[in-house]
């Protein structure tokens, strides 16, 4: 069952220790897990599938916007996967081919030759995060999209990092409060409290990552 924005919020003030009167402003939070996501799909990315329509003459697709990696691409009509493209310089587009071959470049699917017909085809791709979602409305923040699908094992170190990245902009202006203080006073940057607070949450993040497998990906057609 996937967890809510609301559930997230509330194990992410216990790390950040202001349960009940929030110091941190949601909008704050929401970017930083935001974030936090992305950061994770470099790590594990969301495995997803879809079909998109490549139309008749034409030599390219648009890609989702959750696109990250391409895995492989299937053509239910032939009942056949399409084959990557391996480029080397000098080398030519096999126009005379059965099945076109394909690569990607930004976020749009590129054929090596046109089809002849509107073709539906499946593409199994790797996808970043979904995002939590909010607009202001009438002054008052209200969430669009709240579902937070990343895998259970994810959830601890995501606080971590998350923790750390609302942490970092009252580190900068706590350094900044300390700039103009005495030598005894201000310390070095390493007795700034918040900014070693985040420290120990980008921590912890890398330790217990470390604890888990990188996603074995298959294709790897974008390397």
């Amino acid at each position: 069952m996937a967890l809510t924005w609301s559930e997230i919020n509330t194990q992410l003030s216990l790390f950040l220790g202001d349960e009940g009167a929030s110091s941190h402003s949601v909008p704050l939070r929401i970017a930083a897990w935001n974030w936090a996501q992305r950061i994770l799909a470099q790590h594990t990315a969301r495995e997803r599938e879809q079909e998109i329509v490549v139309e008749a003459n034409q030599l390219n697709a648009a890609l989702p916007a959750d696109f990250m990696q391409l895995a492989s691409l299937y053509d239910p009509g032939r009942t056949k996967f399409w084959a990557p493209a391996h480029f080397q310089n000098g080398g030519y587009r096999g126009v005379a081919s059965e099945m076109p071959l394909y690569w990607t470049w930004g976020n749009i699917l590129q054929l090596e030759k046109p089809v002849s017909q509107d073709r539906a085809l499946i593409l199994f791709y790797y996808a970043y995060w979904p995002d939590i979602e909010a607009e202001t409305i009438d002054g008052q923040l209200v969430i669009k999209q709240a579902q937070v699908l990343v895998p259970d094992w994810s959830i601890l170190p995501m606080l971590h990092l998350t923790a750390g990245n609302v942490l970092q902009p009252m580190a900068l202006q706590s350094a900044r409060n300390r700039e103009y203080n005495i030598m005894i006073d201000s310390g070095k940057p390493t007795d700034n409290t918040r900014a070693q607070q985040a420290r120990e949450h980008y921590w912890w993040w890398n330790e217990l990552m470390g604890k888990f497998p990188v996603q074995a990906r298959l294709g790897g057609v974008t390397e």
